[in-house]
């Protein structure tokens, strides 16, 4: 078909199987196209998890270490309160059995 010439019912159907086909080619690339990204993003996906895993994981550890530091002082303290409140015990006993006139308990 010259570019003066009207266009024959043959020509329009070139035309339209040529169209056609670019449509075909071009949906095939952009299925790809979304495949690939999509692929993309999986991985992605994947390695942000990974990172944040490990982030959170170094997170307890340092939570762990803190409370074991703490863990320790405080275990040091409450061993000596525990002490202190059985003498303490014993201490009120006594005064409890000298108040109401008793003989003080022999010491064991």
């Amino acid at each position: 078909m010259q570019n003066n010439e009207p266009a024959t019912k043959q020509d329009l159907l070139d035309l339209k199987a040529s169209a056609k086909q670019d449509l075909i080619q071009t949906e095939e690339r952009l299925i790809a196209l979304i495949r690939d990204v999509s692929d993309r993003q999986i991985v992605s996906q994947n390695e942000l998890e990974e990172h944040l895993t490990e982030k959170m994981r170094d997170m307890q550890t340092e939570v762990i270490r803190a409370f074991h530091g703490w863990g320790r002082t405080t275990d040091l303290k409450l061993r000596r309160i525990s002490e202190f409140d059985e003498r303490l015990g014993i201490l009120e006993e006594r005064i409890s059995a000298i108040e109401r006139g008793d003989a003080p308990p022999k010491p064991h």
